[in-house]
């Protein structure tokens, strides 16, 4: 997987303070308390494709590639990826397109992921990275039997409204995991583009980050695991490198400012000399695209027994928004040709409202389902989600509302089952 790494500014450079980076090293400490092993010998994953070998597919395959590599650093290689692809998450036209992943969940097999934009291929690893962090910390909470999330008998769930510092702890996880290259490289960039567009030229530009630091405290925490394994100028200057400019500053700064034996015991770490090697990168992909796709076209895929709901959509948006532009663009033409300086205030408002009321009635006509946790379509006889293949267990108003209706739909079955052992 060759990685196109752009060389791109950010816009700001925050300074930390003393209370902060104690706040981030009591936060670290609390996994390299328990086992410091990830985070002295786990590979420092880089964006290249020394580390992520397959070449990249803008596909479900493709994700899933990403995904396992990412599971493998982190210690989960035994588990498959899932991964649901939405159908539009390559319809962005955009020259500097999104790329959003989300973890769905995890059985004792299988890490659920979706997408729901796709662009390029360095930010499907940047947005995966904290994604595989978060399914980690999952099965470690599994494991304990102390999932902070809703769980099945055999499946964890992540709640969509989960907390800020759930999701930070999985962010300084990354870190401590050997991800933390990978995080500082995606924490914020700014990025332009430019084209030219009918003879005009057109640009672009945005601000990209992933994860839940902000960009000086990845920097802080890189630094701290650079100078903790004395990582060798050599390869320390090749993993700046893979770092924009702003972040490779912040990150030489704190190493300027680090000792390494106040750090080891601050980090209650053992003595370097027990350490493990740390680990090696791949020596080949994962599985050759063309026999990864033949897998996936024959794979049968066991449909899981906790529910999903269908949730409603249409092209209401779209009716409102091409009624109204056309009833304003008829008006238009109406007063030139009948009165052009006459006062149309009114009869343009009227237009607007009329125009919008009838989009609105034309867009629920085209309406269809979405699944409430891929947001894949769900067609109207499916039994399950083609997307994430759990079984539908009826409708609900809003994404909001399915964990409620997932907890009745529980109810219900146990009702039926207590019923049918009673006749």
């Amino acid at each position: 997987m060759i990685v196109g790494y752009h060389h791109v500014q950010n816009l700001t450079m925050t300074e930390l303070d003393a209370a902060a980076r104690e706040s981030l090293l009591d936060e670290l400490i609390a996994f390299t308390r328990t086992d410091a092993a990830p985070f002295v010998s786990h590979l420092l994953v880089e964006p290249s494709d020394a580390y992520f070998q397959d070449t990249f597919e803008a596909t479900s395959e493709g994700l899933q590639t990403v995904a396992e590599h990412l599971l493998r650093y982190v210690g989960l290689s035994g588990r498959a990826v899932d991964v649901a692809l939405a159908d539009d998450a390559m319809s962005d036209r955009a020259m500097l397109p999104d790329t959003m992943t989300d973890l769905a969940g995890v059985d004792a097999e299988t890490v659920f992921l979706s997408c729901t934009h796709l662009g390029r291929s360095d930010d499907a690893i940047y947005s995966l990275a904290h994604e595989v962090a978060r399914a980690a910390l999952l099965v470690r909470a599994m494991q304990a039997n102390d999932a902070p999330y809703r769980t099945g008998p055999t499946r964890g769930f992540v709640d969509a409204d989960e907390s800020v510092k759930e999701r930070r702890r999985a962010s300084i996880f990354a870190h401590y995991a050997g991800l933390g290259v990978l995080s500082v490289a995606g924490s914020h960039q700014y990025r332009q583009a430019s084209r030219i567009q009918a003879r005009v030229p057109v640009g672009e530009w945005k601000h990209v980050s992933y994860g839940a630091l902000p960009p000086e405290e990845t920097s802080f925490l890189l630094a701290v695991q650079l100078v903790v394994r004395a990582i060798e100028p050599e390869r320390r200057a090749r993993i700046l490198e893979r770092l924009p400019d702003e972040r490779r500053e912040e990150v030489l700064i704190e190493i300027a400012r680090l000792e390494r034996d106040p750090l080891l015991a601050r980090l209650e770490l053992p003595s370097p000399s027990t350490w493990a090697p740390e680990f090696e990168p791949p020596s080949k992909p994962i599985a050759p695209p063309a026999q990864k796709r033949a897998v996936s076209k024959t794979k049968k895929r066991k449909v899981s027994g906790e529910p999903v709901f269908r949730v409603r959509s249409s092209s209401s948006a779209t009716g409102i928004a091409i009624g109204a532009i056309g009833a304003l663009i008829l008006t238009g033409i109406l007063k030139a040709a009948v009165a052009p300086l006459a006062d149309w205030s009114l009869a343009f408002s009227l237009a607007l409202f009329i125009g919008a009321g009838v989009g609105l009635v034309i867009g629920n006509e085209h309406h269809w389902d979405n699944c409430s946790d891929c947001e894949k379509r769900i067609p109207p006889e499916a039994a399950e989600c083609p997307g994430c293949a759990h079984v539908v267990g009826g409708r609900v108003a809003s994404r909001s509302d399915r964990l409620d209706a997932r907890e009745r739909y529980e109810r219900e079955k146990k009702r039926e089952a207590r019923r049918a052992e009673k006749t």
